[in-house]
């Protein structure tokens, strides 16, 4: 071959690479350079690709089920898939396959899978069938000790479950099966055999330090027979658990009310909220507690005492860690006289000038305050649903529903970049009682079941007897969603 054609081939060969790897490559995140890692293991990028190198090399198959709009995905390629060690242990011992699974042209692949939540990692067969499955990120080395104990038949889900199905239910059968269990975030399996588990164990046990996160999943609220036992007996579970976890797990059981009420997505209601007080009275939890705090902010709230609410969240800053940038971007308040919006908008504007942090908390802060400032944006009710179906029959309007969770990264982008825009405000304000209810948290359960919700965001325009006149599913920018709302309005005219 003389140099021309050796040149030529080379060319050709490395345009042929070339291609493939745009092929195969994810695209780019919509978070951009933001979360950029520097990915060691080799992957490929189709389901088929990964079926037929796992046959041939006799491997099983890591499947990496991606969202790119969840950010523990991106958070687990730039901590743990970067690790040059790890990633060589899973180059050795898997075909590994990425998919961005949340994408359209995917949805068949997450639905025969049964992915929906990230981040999600699934153990295969060369056959492409189910051997283990992990919900949820983890640190190294943990995230490897994992992914090594699900590979052995003995412990692996598919393993544990068929001991668990020929009746071998042995506490250290129940309790692999548990792990196994755990890790698919498979709860309702969870809570049947974590049930059976305990059943063999002493009410000593209950607090080992291997027991304590099935122990939490038993207990459902507050009033139940396990809560009251870890009550009772604090001490031994904080032996063996650290106070601050069993602090924490407490604490939880009480914050979830008082926060919303703190932030204003639920109404007021004084007698649950010194009932919660007085019960974490009685459980001993240190005045540290954030609970504490949200505790006197929705009391202020409630009782619309917003010039000392102001000047509690300036003197107590510090007690509220992460939770201080939530409560201070919920100073949306309702009905408030002139002198307290001309209040809330110099706290913002100082807290924001203050903040040193996060540059997009500051721009979010000066945002919040423009819109108080020149009334700008969605305003939402923070009042029941049955509240808001009366207040649009009463007004006359449409009741718009904004149903999102917590986790949901669209909803954030929603809540935080598009509902606060002037023009949306605008198209809302004379059309609709709008209110925001988180569907897993108190009455939104029942919401999401009467109107069968299960992606998020779903927003519903709802009339004032509460039937559905209009969904829209999924993130959508200011003019898509006022254009929907305007076409509607037209339409339903």
């Amino acid at each position: 071959m003389n140099y021309k054609h050796f040149l030529t081939w080379i060319l050709a060969v490395v345009f042929t690479l070339s291609m493939q790897t745009l092929v195969a490559q994810p695209v780019s995140s919509m978070y951009g350079d933001k979360f950029k890692a520097d990915i060691k293991v080799k992957y490929v990028y189709t389901l088929e690709e990964a079926l037929r190198k796992a046959k041939t090399e006799r491997k099983p198959i890591f499947f990496n089920c991606f969202a790119d709009w969840a950010i523990p995905c991106h958070g687990m390629n730039m901590y743990v898939f970067s690790d040059v060690d790890f990633a060589n242990y899973m180059n050795k011992t898997f075909v590994n396959l990425f998919i961005d699974v949340s994408k359209r042209e995917n949805k068949h692949i997450a639905e025969r899978y049964s992915i929906r939540s990230f981040a999600h990692y699934l153990i295969l067969d060369a056959n492409g069938e189910v051997i283990s499955r992990i919900v949820g990120g983890k640190k190294l080395p943990e995230f490897k000790a994992d992914i090594v104990r699900l590979l052995h038949p003995k412990t692996s889900l598919v393993g544990t479950q068929k001991a668990y199905d020929l009746g071998k239910r042995s506490k250290k059968d129940l309790f692999n099966y548990l792990y196994a269990l755990s890790l698919a975030d498979e709860q309702e399996k969870i809570k049947q055999v974590a049930t059976q588990y305990f059943g063999k164990l002493t009410p000593k046990e209950y607090s080992k330090k291997e027991n304590w996160t099935y122990f939490k999943q038993l207990i459902s609220d507050s009033e139940s027979d396990l809560f009251r036992f870890l009550i009772d007996n604090k001490e031994k579970f904080i032996q063996s658990n650290g106070a601050a976890a069993v602090n924490y797990f407490i604490e939880t059981h009480y914050s979830t009310d008082v926060a919303e009420m703190a932030l204003g997505t639920s109404p007021y209601q004084p007698s649950k909220l010194i009932d919660i007080r007085l019960a974490m009275q009685k459980a001993d939890l240190p005045d540290t507690c954030l609970t504490y705090a949200l505790y006197d902010v929705a009391k202020l709230r409630g009782e619309r005492k917003y010039e000392e609410l102001l000047d509690y969240l300036r003197r107590n800053s510090h007690r509220f860690g992460q939770q201080k940038a939530s409560v201070d971007l919920s100073l949306d308040l309702p009905e408030i006289s002139e002198s307290q919006r001309v209040a809330v908008i110099a706290y913002l504007r100082e807290t924001a000038a203050s903040e040193t942090s996060s540059e997009n908390l500051s721009k979010q802060l000066n945002s919040l305050a423009d819109r108080l400032e020149h009334n700008q944006g969605v305003v939402f009710d923070p009042i029941s649903f049955d509240e808001a179906l009366a207040k649009a029959k009463i007004e006359n309007k449409l009741l718009f529903l904004d149903a999102y969770t917590s986790w949901c990264t669209p909803c954030r982008k929603m809540a935080d970049d598009i509902f606060p825009l002037p023009e949306v405000g605008q198209a809302f304000t004379t059309r609709f009682v709008s209110i925001k209810i988180d569907m897993e948290k108190g009455e939104g359960k029942k919401i999401a079941a009467k109107y069968a919700i299960s992606a998020y965001p779903t927003m519903l325009v709802i009339d004032s007897e509460g039937k559905e006149l209009k969904r829209i599913v999924g993130y959508r920018n200011g003019d898509e969603l006022i254009r929907e709302v305007l076409d509607f309005d037209r339409s339903a005219r």
